[in-house]
This record gives structure tokens, sequence and C-alpha cells, in this order.
């Protein structure tokens, strides 16, 4: 059950080092390196049982929400589905979480 608390970061994580790996590791915004470690933050909270630890992991998908509608750039994908998905899974998981270590 606790590794599906990994599985944002794990997925984030490892886009960022294939992309990284073609592209140079110093081609990404100092923030994507601080989104991919506060999803590795959430999960290591969760895997100790601390329900609250989805905060972070929800922060991340308002964060790209913010970042999609400021942005003026014509992007080719709608990122709101994907930042309301991670949304709601980390909200899912701290639920999981609290009622899991509330038995």
């Amino acid at each position: 059950m606790k590794i599906l608390y990994c599985f944002p970061a794990v997925i984030y994580g490892g886009i960022m080092v294939l992309i990284g790996s073609d592209l140079g590791f110093g081609g990404f915004a100092p923030e994507a390196w601080a989104y991919v470690t506060l999803l590795l933050l959430s999960a290591v909270l969760l895997c100790k049982n601390k329900w609250w630890g989805c905060i972070p992991g929800m922060a991340v998908g308002g964060i790209m929400i913010c970042i999609f509608e400021n942005s003026s750039a014509h992007h080719h994908i709608n990122e709101n589905p994907i930042a309301l998905g991670v949304i709601l899974y980390f909200a899912i998981m701290g639920l999981i979480c609290w009622k899991h270590h509330n038995r």
C-alpha cells in the first residue's frame, strides 16, 4: 500500500531524469526540482502515517494550475486535468492514510 504514495514522485522525477539525460539537467528551472522535492516529502510523510503529508503533494497540483493559468504561452496540452488529478490523488491518499492510522 505504501508504494502508492510514491507514484507521483517517481513518475515526475523519472520524466525529468529521462528528459534531462537528453537535454542536460541544467535545462530545468530550479522550481521543477522543488516540485519533485515536495512530491518526495509528501510520499515520505504519508509512508510514516502522517495524513497531513498529502498537503505538499496537493500544493504541487495547485501550483501547476496557477502556472498554467498565468502563462501567456500557448500550450499544446491542457495541464489543468493533470493538476486536478494530482490534487485528487493526494487528497485520496491522505484520506486513506488517515483512515488507516485511525482504525
